[in-house]
């Protein structure tokens, strides 16, 4: 009887000192046999333009603002659906927005472009409503905690939307030596958006409070055009841009879109905040509608002007000619 007792009690002893060792081990990975895809809502892709889908505008950069009116941005065959409300985060825009003809779709993102009157037209929704801002708008999954839209698009695609329609990148701000403001045609920026079954437009400004005044900020957007670089990892240019730089109310060297006053992006030093009163509801689709200032076909933009943007003239934006 002690000898069976005994035993139990080692046995016992033994699988306690398992468990022990067990618990005290790393957690084992899922291997690739075992594992299951995890669901993932497809995006544009943000920061890769060698490697965009079928479904997107297809784009070479460094952008070139030479790219002429007459032209746009090369669309590769699309055959999928708009409708299709599984392929994107959120409802299709038309499905809450009366689309004109006169608009010409670039690609399978919610971009559009209005020759005649020389318009940009950006699908997004609202992301914040209150809050300090170093960002208008954003690309969506960027910086929309500091951003009052987040677009469906990346950055570059809206870059060569306005090269599309005539457009022509100035320089963005230069911090070395010294400060040198931005500088670039002024783009008028508009947020439509639908409520109580009534359209709504207001100037983007009315949506940005000056902290020092606690009015609507009064400064005009430029299109000063971000840059490129080229990625250690893939050898690829990617456009700066991307990362969330958009359209700008604190300066960037990598913006898009700017202001033309001196605007720090230090979290101490921030000068505009969300104007909530002017803003409807986070998750409300919106359409941003840029509308630049057009150089006559007679105006080039100067070397400096191009050098600064990151443009190389012998690397063209693709385009096909308008039929």
């Amino acid at each position: 009887m002690g000898h069976k007792l005994t035993s139990r009690l080692l046995l016992g002893w033994i699988a306690c000192c398992a468990m022990l060792v067990a618990c005290d081990r790393e957690p084992r990975l899922p291997s690739h046999a075992d594992s299951k895809p995890l669901p993932v809502a497809p995006l544009p892709r943000q920061t890769d333009a060698a490697n965009l889908g079928a479904t997107e505008p297809s784009i070479k950069l460094p952008l070139d603002p030479q790219a002429e009116l007459a032209t746009e941005p090369e669309i590769a065959a699309d055959s999928t659906s708009h409708d299709q409300e599984t392929e994107l985060e959120y409802p299709p825009i038309e499905k809450h927005f009366t689309i004109p003809s006169q608009w010409k779709r670039l690609g399978a993102s919610e971009i559009w472009i209005d020759r005649e009157k020389r318009q940009v037209i950006v699908g997004g929704h609202i992301c914040l409503r209150a809050g300090a801002l170093e960002m208008f708008a954003c690309p969506q999954h960027t910086k929309e905690h500091e951003s009052v839209v987040a677009t469906h698009m990346p950055s570059k695609f809206v870059h060569a939307a306005l090269l599309a329609v005539g457009a022509r990148p100035g320089t963005t701000v230069q911090f070395d030596p010294e400060y040198t403001p931005a500088s670039g045609p002024k783009v008028k920026v508009s947020v439509r958006w639908m409520q109580d079954a009534e359209l709504k437009e207001l100037p983007a400004q009315q949506m940005v409070r000056d902290i020092a005044t606690g009015n609507a900020m009064v400064h005009d957007w430029l299109f000063v055009g971000s840059g490129t670089w080229k990625n250690p990892d893939t050898g690829e240019e990617e456009y700066m841009g991307d990362s969330g730089e958009l359209i700008c109310v604190s300066n960037f060297g990598n913006a898009t879109m700017d202001l033309p006053v001196e605007s720090s992006s230090a979290a101490s030093g921030l000068l505009f905040e969300a104007m909530t009163d002017n803003i409807p509801d986070r998750e409300t689709l919106v359409l941003l509608v840029l509308e630049p200032e057009v150089l006559s076909s007679r105006e080039t933009p100067s070397n400096d002007q191009e050098n600064a943007a990151g443009v190389d003239k012998t690397d063209l934006l693709k385009a096909k000619s308008d039929k």
